[in-house]
């Protein structure tokens, strides 16, 4: 008997870099997995081979593993293991297990999350536990915040154990809503450049504390309460911030710090208008001008409208964010002028990949040839479901 689990990565398709803002976010599951087959064991010792992840085998005892203090891929299955004990108060049963992936790693997709919910759904499987997947995504965020400590958001976790593409809300109770698929083809385009989220988030989160700090101490944030220090960035209700007091206020602060507060409000607004397309709703013209400028032109179905956000929403990750590199935008334009109807790097940034969306299959199919020479990979990616697991 074997037991069996798998679990996609992600496109971060709106509002980047917000989750661990307690802002809503929508990623998009896609057809790119990490698999897992396992035999069980008469000992507790869970073996691990990775065919294709960082190559190699780890190997662990289920009681408290201890986590290597070098950068390595089986920290976060002990990682797993460790929360899961936490959750269930129980050890899991020994195992050997073979890990397969066509899941593109640290390419801004979510491969860490992928393996983490792929072991917690294989785990759940093995040891009768009837994990669902929203207890596998807590599992697997607090085995990843909480036990390796990096500042991470839910996004990745809840979308590898949902799938399909969902608004993530990111406060509790962290809310998930199903959203319709979009009619158009999408790209992803792997820039052979590493990035790692665990660099970037707390220099951005520290950067954005920082604003809090000095508009606080300029007398100019007020969040509805008293305060005796100024709020953190998973403090504050972004959603009430007015876009025109802002716009008054940040010339005081430190011009970088203005910056990501900027970033965060703009995306915000952006992303609501977005969900609304999503949702089929009607588009209002005059809120799609008022919200992202003058500089974008009138769209003349809701899937351009929606381009036209993606296009936004890396104007500002490139601009007031900070967080795209050359290759990023050289592969962006190709992109966009090969067919693609909008194009924003997916991820953490700095790196990794960039999603681009056309309207048919022949566009995509340009798209990718046009960036075939300069891109590590570049491919035509489908929604997909959560994880799965079984027994064969």
């Amino acid at each position: 008997m074997k037991i069996i689990s798998s679990a996609p990565g992600r496109i971060d398709f709106l509002n980047t870099h917000q989750d661990y803002k307690g802002l809503p976010t929508v990623p998009i599951a896609i057809d790119r997995r990490i698999s897992m087959v396992a035999d069980q064991r008469d000992d507790p010792i869970i073996s691990v081979t990775s065919k294709n992840i960082a190559g190699g085998l780890d190997q662990f005892p289920v009681e408290r593993p201890e986590y290597e203090k070098r950068p390595w891929w089986g920290n976060y299955l002990r990682a797993v293991v460790n929360a899961l004990a936490v959750e269930h108060r129980k050890r899991p049963k020994g195992l050997d297990v073979i890990v397969e992936s066509n899941l593109p790693i640290a390419s801004g997709l979510g491969s860490s999350a992928a393996l983490e919910v792929a072991f917690a759904g294989l785990l759940s499987r093995a040891n009768d536990l009837g994990a669902d997947a929203r207890e596998i995504a807590e599992v697997c965020y607090r085995a990843e915040h909480s036990e390796l400590g990096i500042t991470c958001g839910r996004l990745d976790q809840y979308s590898s154990a949902f799938g399909g593409i969902i608004l993530l809300e990111s406060r509790a109770p962290y809310n998930v809503e199903e959203l319709p698929r979009i009619p158009a083809s999408m790209i992803i385009i792997d820039s052979g450049v590493k990035h790692s989220t665990g660099l970037i988030h707390p220099v951005r989160q520290a950067e954005i504390d920082s604003a809090l700090s000095q508009l606080f101490e300029a007398g100019d944030i007020n969040d509805g309460v008293t305060r005796h220090s100024a709020p953190k960035h998973n403090e504050v209700i972004w959603e009430k911030m007015d876009i025109d007091s802002l716009r008054s206020y940040l010339p005081s602060i430190d011009q970088v710090c203005s910056k990501r507060i900027l970033f965060t409000v703009l995306m915000q607004r952006s992303t609501v208008l977005a969900v609304k397309i999503l949702r089929s709703q009607e588009l209002d013209y005059s809120s799609f001008v008022e919200i992202l400028g003058n500089g974008y032109k009138k769209p003349s179905d809701n899937l351009e409208a929606l381009g036209q956000i993606v296009n936004y929403q890396h104007v500002l990750l490139r601009d007031l964010y900070d967080v795209s590199h050359p290759k990023l935008e050289n592969l962006r334009d190709l992109a966009l002028s090969s067919g693609a109807i909008g194009a924003k790097l997916s991820g953490a940034g700095m790196g990794g990949s960039v999603l681009a969306l056309t309207r048919d299959e022949v566009a995509a199919k340009r798209c990718v040839e046009s960036v075939s020479g300069i891109a590590a990979l570049a491919s035509v990616v489908k929604v997909d479901l959560g994880v799965s697991s079984g027994i064969q």
